[in-house]
């Protein structure tokens, strides 16, 4: 995986620095990525994505491909346009992203610097627990169900 992160040695486009040594922003901002930190971001994320994933099958197989079209769609917009678009990874060159998490992922919005306003902040959110709040229903169904099953 030597070409899929960016150079160590080098800065990022966005930094000011001539070389990263003694870096002061090293603590705030992540700015080189390893085989192990995708490694760890991949073994901390995917177990929870295929668990929800076999959770929903297991209760409706119907059920499973909107949620992948609302996770892609998530994932691959809402978030990228949020998080994403404040990241030092974002103004990199080249028209896809470089970073651990998202990478190869196409870069859909211009770059913003800086933190995220509380009007980017809020709707996320608000979806987050809305998506949390739209499984409470289908629980309270299962429990008044007999032997806890949804009824159709």
């Amino acid at each position: 995986m030597p070409d899929m992160f960016l150079d160590p040695q080098r800065p990022l486009t966005t930094c000011t620095a001539a070389n990263c040594e003694g870096c002061p922003v090293s603590k705030d901002v992540h700015c080189h990525f390893r085989a192990r930190d995708l490694t760890a971001f991949l073994l901390a994320g995917l177990p929870i994505f295929f668990i929800g994933g076999a959770g929903i099958f297991r209760v409706n197989a119907w059920w499973l491909a909107p949620w992948l079209v609302m996770s892609f769609g998530y994932f691959g917009f809402i978030e990228s346009r949020v998080m994403c678009s404040h990241c030092p990874h974002y103004a990199e060159p080249g028209k896809s992203l470089q970073c651990w998490a998202n990478y190869g992922s196409p870069r859909l919005w211009k770059y913003r610097p800086g933190p995220m306003t509380a009007w980017i902040r809020n709707p996320q959110t608000i979806l987050l627990l809305a998506m949390h709040e739209l499984r409470l229903p289908a629980q309270q169904r299962r429990r008044n169900s007999p032997r806890g099953l949804l009824q159709p």
